[in-house]
């Protein structure tokens, strides 16, 4: 594959690509001989080298091994993980990290901070994009900062039709939903359910986050396909709090909405 020049201070991924380049030019390893030893492909190894796919954590691996260089690749690769998740993201995921209180409404899929490692894999194979697993560790990422002792009040909303459609093998969603279960019966996260009865909703337009912090003003994060809004006028973010509240008087109450999913894990079975 083509070779093009690398700024390795043009982003961690960039770094990485560089290192890798250098070592594997050093060593007298092709690419296509490089990827034999990590068990990747030729094209595999010259998209990492291109910054056009994230190396995954065993393609890291795999360079130590074949480089001898002690770990130093995997423990670049949390960094090149976390500069991989969508820009438009990054400012949100930086505030989430010092909330101390998450809401969240979701009407398409069960919010991320809820989700299963398998679950988010389906989820994200089906954008059919390069980086899947990159994108899924930098969301298990993300509940390793929420679920920590004195970690943040987490609330969430999901419209029945998260339940009404599985996602994967029975097996990945009967999982999922017991994960539903067990975070919505924890002393710090309460799940509700917004039944398909309620019809029209102060929320129908979209999913919405807002993050409440000890230290500033409340923050919302209007959520949409590929993209995303981080919304900081106290007016505007006023109106997303009213709105989310007006659907959580809606919605079922958290222990009916833990028996609702308790049945349709029964009836699963």
């Amino acid at each position: 594959m083509p070779t093009k020049p690398i700024d390795p201070g043009e982003s961690p991924a960039a770094f990485f690509a560089s290192e890798l380049r250098r070592l594997r030019e050093a060593s007298g390893y092709s690419q296509n001989d490089l990827g034999k030893k990590l068990g990747y492909s030729e094209q595999a190894v010259g998209m990492v080298e291109l910054t056009r796919r994230t190396p995954t954590e065993e393609f890291a691996k795999g360079c130590d091994r074949a480089f001898g260089t002690d770990g130093a690749f995997a423990r670049l690769w949390p960094l090149v993980k976390r500069a991989s998740v969508q820009r438009w993201f990054q400012e949100y995921v930086e505030l989430e990290t010092r909330a101390m209180s998450i809401h969240s409404w979701d009407p398409q899929n069960v919010p991320g901070l809820f989700q299963t490692e398998a679950y988010a894999r389906e989820l994200i194979a089906a954008y059919r994009g390069n980086d899947t697993d990159a994108l899924v560790a930098a969301r298990m990422a993300r509940q390793e900062t929420a679920f920590v002792p004195g970690g943040p009040q987490i609330w969430a909303v999901i419209d029945e039709a998260v339940l009404r459609r599985p996602i994967g093998p029975q097996a990945v969603w009967l999982n999922q939903l017991a994960r539903l279960v067990e975070l919505g019966s924890s002393p710090h996260c309460v799940l509700q359910v917004l039944p398909f009865a309620t019809g029209a909703h102060a929320c129908s337009d979209g999913a919405v986050i807002l993050l409440g912090f000890d230290d500033g003003p409340d923050i919302a994060f209007a959520d949409g396909p590929g993209q995303g809004t981080v919304v900081e006028r106290s007016e505007e973010v006023r109106g997303f709090r009213l709105r989310y509240d007006l659907v959580r008087a809606q919605a079922l109450s958290p222990e009916a909405s833990l028996g609702l999913i308790e049945g349709m894990i029964k009836e699963q079975k």
